[in-house]
């Protein structure tokens, strides 16, 4: 069974994806039978913290906001997802909760895969399925990396406040003992 047209219109796409252009013809096809098209509007909600999903998306067109809610209910904004890039990796591994929130910035078209229509694919197509996989560890490692980088930036200016609160603190406590 071919992918379905709705799925063809966008090949060329498609085969932009870091997840996909390493895949020859055939198993493309193989995996693409498996996905399905989603459409998004401008402010809508993809994925929302919390909730447990098992879907992988994969940006044909538009750019997707992520942000999580903190505990006072605080949105916090963490980064925007453009088009040829995937989110919702983790979901492949593990049915957990959502960590974040995902909403549309626009118009967004999106490929959405489930993790047993995964499965299945890398049973079929174990050498596919497994540069498929290694792509998805490389795409979490490097937002894990990213991630690390801006914790580490906190850090570091936690540690300059720490540094600037002991100046002023020594500022505030010396006595001037040359005009005395």
């Amino acid at each position: 069974m071919p992918p379905s047209d709705d799925v063809l219109q966008y090949l060329p796409q498609i085969k932009k994806i870091t997840m996909f252009c390493y895949l020859g013809d055939d198993q493309l096809d193989h995996i693409l039978q498996r996905v399905k098209i989603v459409r998004f509007s401008k402010g809508e909600t993809i994925v929302t913290q919390g909730d447990i999903s098992q879907y992988l998306f994969a940006i044909i067109k538009g750019k997707v906001h992520v942000s999580f809610t903190d505990g006072v209910g605080k949105e916090i904004f963490i980064c925007d997802i453009h088009k040829g890039e995937v989110f919702g990796e983790a979901g492949m591994f593990m049915a957990e909760k959502r960590m974040a929130n995902v909403i549309s910035a626009g118009e967004t078209i999106a490929l959405r895969l489930h993790r047993k229509d995964m499965i299945t694919f890398i049973r079929k197509e174990p050498h596919a399925g497994n540069k498929i996989l290694m792509l998805i560890v490389y795409s979490l490692l490097n937002k894990l990396r990213s991630v690390n980088r801006e914790l580490a930036f906190e850090k570091q200016a936690e540690v300059n406040m720490e540094y600037m609160d002991s100046i002023i603190q020594d500022f505030m406590t010396e006595t001037d003992t040359e005009y005395e």
